[in-house]
């Protein structure tokens, strides 16, 4: 369940344990609520699925794909990315619209992508 940071967790502590590298990361996720909902944690659903597992995956798994070097990550985004009101990541001050989170969840994850391009290199 990739809205739960806790389900995320336990699942790549599963990875780690179970394997000693890890050559490619594909990060491809995406949640469209028609209504807003928020996780347990209190992030908006569709920026928690398509932005902050990304993060949290990658993350939890840089041992293994350091381990593994040359490796790679691969972030799926959008062309329809655009819109990112970083004051209001989870839609609380402004009308929630599905289409509008979606396209700003995956500006969210180029600019993820970007940051993490310069953190590992």
């Amino acid at each position: 369940d990739l809205e739960d940071a806790t389900s995320i967790t336990s699942f790549t502590s599963r990875i780690s344990q179970r394997y000693g590298s890890l050559k490619l990361l594909v990060n491809n996720a995406a949640a469209v609520p028609q209504e807003r909902s928020e996780t347990p944690e209190g992030h908006e659903t569709q920026f928690a699925v398509g932005v902050l597992s990304y993060h949290r995956l990658t993350r939890a798994l840089l041992p293994l794909l350091s381990a593994s070097a040359p490796s790679q990550v691969l972030n799926i985004g959008s062309t329809f990315a655009g819109g990112l009101d970083t004051s209001d990541l989870s839609f609380s001050r402004r009308p929630y619209r599905p289409l509008q989170a979606y396209q700003a969840s995956k500006q969210a994850v180029r600019m993820l992508s970007w940051g993490w391009a310069e953190r590992v290199q």
